[in-house]
């Protein structure tokens, strides 16, 4: 959790090179200083935010994708996060297309900072066209015979954006998970401007 770069914290976007084009990208600090490695407000970890900017080499479609890890401590830095992200979101992707914000949130569905996000966010898990499968819930702590405890892992859309399917996958390899969260993976598709 040190420079964000070599070392530290990661919010990796991953995306396939064939169907997309990078146009853009960076990191930022979950921070009264987001430009430089620090700490935020009462956080007890360096957290950021990774964005890219793709455009799909077909369609021609753009699209700005935010990956985001907040503090799991910091009451005052968890809400701060989610003012800082939206503002960034709207600096960085000017409204221009569609995004898709994503992360751990280390917060529940019923929290001030995630009603804050759907205020201009829609959470895929609630506007799913087909049901949600697998887990409501996505942090498992690592315990297989325990089923997860609480939903906070998130994909957020912006309106342009339809969410097809969403679900946590439990998928584990010998009893055990490489994570102590569940992937979430959604079907998103563009919609017509």
């Amino acid at each position: 959790r040190d420079d964000g770069l070599r070392e530290g914290e990661f919010s990796a976007v991953f995306y396939n090179h064939t169907k997309f084009k990078k146009l853009d990208g960076g990191t930022f600090w979950l921070s009264k200083t987001p430009g430089e490695c620090s700490f935020g407000w009462d956080a007890a970890c360096r957290r950021v935010c990774s964005w890219v900017h793709l455009v799909d080499q077909l369609s021609g479609q753009e699209l700005f994708v935010f990956n985001t890890h907040f503090d799991h401590r910091g009451d005052e830095a968890r809400r701060e996060s989610a003012s800082l992200i939206l503002k960034k979101i709207e600096e960085i992707s000017g409204g221009k297309a569609p995004v898709v914000l994503c992360g751990d949130f280390n917060l529940p569905p019923s929290s001030k900072p995630i009603a804050l996000i759907k205020e201009k966010l829609n959470d895929a898990y609630e506007v799913t066209i087909l049901a949600p499968y697998g887990s409501v819930a996505t942090f498992h702590g690592f315990t297989y015979d325990d089923p997860p405890k609480e939903r906070i892992d998130y994909v957020f859309v912006s309106d342009d954006v339809e969410v097809l399917r969403y679900g946590a996958l439990t998928d584990s390899r010998d009893r055990s998970f490489f994570s102590d969260h569940l992937p979430v993976l959604v079907s998103l598709q563009f919609v017509n401007r």
